[in-house]
């Protein structure tokens, strides 16, 4: 049974990150209907629609662009891509059959039976067999959590919030810590700043 609650938390966590990928474009769409009506005439219901909205809104509304993580950084490929793989995987788990969980020794593997189209052709289907282990579960459920910080941040932007402000505000106060910290050292051999407020 403890095989099974990797998955059991993957799913809810996934689900979270629908939401909030929903809550964002609602938000948007309410303060910005002009620019979210000329990316959809209706509201995106597949994944992948909703990733392709949410790619065209971030080129078109630069702002949404400062929603970098705690390094300033932002790459759109990396977030759309990074979300398609999620989904993906999401789709081969909900649709299948989970056949297999075993442990052997790369780990924790577990198979997954779906059909799948041939092809795209409409009424040709064929079985297919996928493999995973728990390893790129924890890696996916690692990408779910940048990407729920993302849309939390998109949130904000489209809320007002300056990122781009309070991170000037945080090198700020950074290097005055190390100023202070200098100054005190030179006075004091004895005085230590303690590692955990040089991280803030």
């Amino acid at each position: 049974m403890k095989k099974y609650a990797t998955l059991g938390y993957f799913v809810s966590q996934l689900s979270s990150l629908e939401y909030e990928i929903d809550d964002f474009i609602f938000n948007a769409a309410k303060k910005h209907p002009r620019i979210c009506w000329d990316s959809s005439k209706s509201y995106p219901v597949k994944p992948v629609d909703k990733i392709d909205f949410v790619v065209d809104l971030l080129c078109q509304m630069p702002i949404l662009r400062q929603c970098g993580d705690a390094d300033g950084i932002f790459s759109i490929n990396h977030f759309a891509y990074g979300l398609e793989e999620i989904f993906a995987f999401r789709n081969v788990l909900v649709h299948g059959k989970i056949v297999l969980i075993d442990e052997n020794d790369k780990g924790t593997i577990f198979e997954v039976i779906k059909y799948s189209r041939v092809n795209g052709k409409k009424q040709t289907f064929h079985k297919e067999k996928y493999q995973y282990s728990i390893g790129y579960l924890d890696y996916l459920l690692g990408e779910i959590k940048y990407h729920s910080a993302t849309f939390n941040r998109l949130l904000k932007l489209l809320d007002g919030t300056d990122f781009k402000a309070r991170q000037d505000e945080i090198l700020r106060n950074r290097a005055f810590v190390r100023e202070i910290s200098t100054t005190l050292s030179a006075n004091d051999s004895q005085f230590h700043i303690p590692d955990w407020l040089m991280r803030l």
